[in-house]
């Protein structure tokens, strides 16, 4: 029971903290000083919109070869890293995966010893 009282209290503060957002995005208190909740129905973040961070977004995406490059990159390393973690997983639980088969390192080492 005490081991879920810091989990149960910060679920509790997340919650208190969503419904006052609500209730100042409903009084209109939010958007006269450019916040914004999100996601939309008043979440529990929320979002500064100002004209010199748009401003500085728009500098850092002009180098579209850059971003193009580095989003192939991206989904080359996340693909890798995903079948790096179906192989650790498939070899930390071998009667999970069935289908899969073991190398015969590892299902010789499961086979009964004779004699």
């Amino acid at each position: 029971m005490w081991d879920l009282l810091p989990l149960l209290l910060a679920a509790g503060l997340i919650v208190l903290w969503s419904l006052v957002v609500f209730a100042a995005q409903r009084k209109g208190l939010l958007e006269r000083r450019g916040l914004t909740p999100v996601p939309t129905p008043a979440g529990p973040f929320l979002m500064w919109k100002t004209v010199r961070g748009r401003r500085l977004i728009e500098r850092v995406a002009r180098p579209t070869r850059f971003w193009r490059a580095f989003g192939d990159l991206a989904i080359v390393l996340v693909a890798l890293r995903g079948e790096r973690v179906a192989q650790l997983t498939r070899f930390a639980f071998p009667k999970l995966f069935p289908l899969f088969g073991l190398p015969s390192a590892l299902a010789d080492a499961d086979a009964p010893a004779a004699g």
